[in-house]
C-alpha cells in the first residue's frame, strides 16, 4: 500500500514537473529545476491508473484485516507427506499476545475438517496451535487471508455458506516412537 502511494506521489510529480526553459511561477528569474524528457511523462500518466487500482485494492485488504475474525473457527488440514486430508488433530487458537483463547475444539475429522470456538474475536495476527498424535511437534499456523479457501481437503467446491474457511497444509518433523 505504501509503495502504491509513493509511486503515485512520483508520478503525479514527473506529470506536473515544468519543462526546461519554463521558468517557476515563485522565482521569476530563475528556471525550474525540474525538466523530464516526454517519454518518461508518458509513463507516469500511464501508471497512474493503475497504481490508483493497487492503491485501492490495497487498502481495502488492509481494512479488512482489522476485522477481526468471527469466534467460530472452520478450516481443513491436509498432511505435507501424502495430500489426504489430517485426521484426529487438535487445533487450538492462540492470540497475538500468546494467550490461548480457545473455549472448546473439535478435532479434525476423516474430511479433515475442524470447528473450532474461541471466547473472543481474534485478529489475523492469531495463529492456529496444531497438535497432530503422531507428531512430537507443535504447528503453529497463521489465519492470514492468503489460507482462506473455497474448496475441501480433497480440492472440492464448498457448499456451505460459512466464511471464512481456511485450508492448511500440515507437515511433521519428527514422528513419536
Amino acid at each position: 500500500m505504501l509503495l502504491a502511494a509513493a509511486g503515485l506521489a512520483w508520478a503525479c510529480f514527473v506529470i506536473t514537473a515544468k519543462a526546461k526553459g519554463h521558468t517557476a511561477p515563485s522565482l521569476v528569474s530563475s528556471p525550474a529545476t525540474y525538466a523530464h524528457y516526454q517519454p518518461l511523462r508518458w509513463m507516469a500518466k500511464a501508471a497512474v491508473p493503475i497504481l490508483a487500482v493497487v492503491f485501492v485494492m490495497q487498502a481495502v485488504a488492509f481494512q479488512g484485516d482489522l476485522v477481526p475474525l468471527p469466534a467460530t473457527l472452520y478450516g481443513f488440514l491436509v498432511d505435507g507427506r501424502t495430500g489426504e486430508p489430517a485426521e484426529n488433530v487438535s487445533v487450538r487458537v492462540i492470540d497475538a499476545g500468546g494467550v490461548d483463547v480457545t473455549t472448546r475444539q473439535l478435532s479434525s475429522d476423516s474430511a479433515g475438517f475442524y470447528i473450532v470456538h474461541t471466547s473472543r474475536r481474534v485478529r489475523r495476527d492469531a495463529r492456529l496451535q496444531v497438535v497432530r498424535p503422531d507428531c512430537s511437534d507443535v504447528a503453529s499456523l497463521p489465519l492470514y487471508r492468503s489460507f482462506e479457501t473455497v474448496v475441501d481437503a480433497h480440492g472440492d467446491a464448498l457448499t456451505s455458506p460459512v466464511r471464512p474457511v481456511f485450508r492448511h497444509t500440515i507437515l511433521c518433523a519428527e514422528s513419536k516412537p
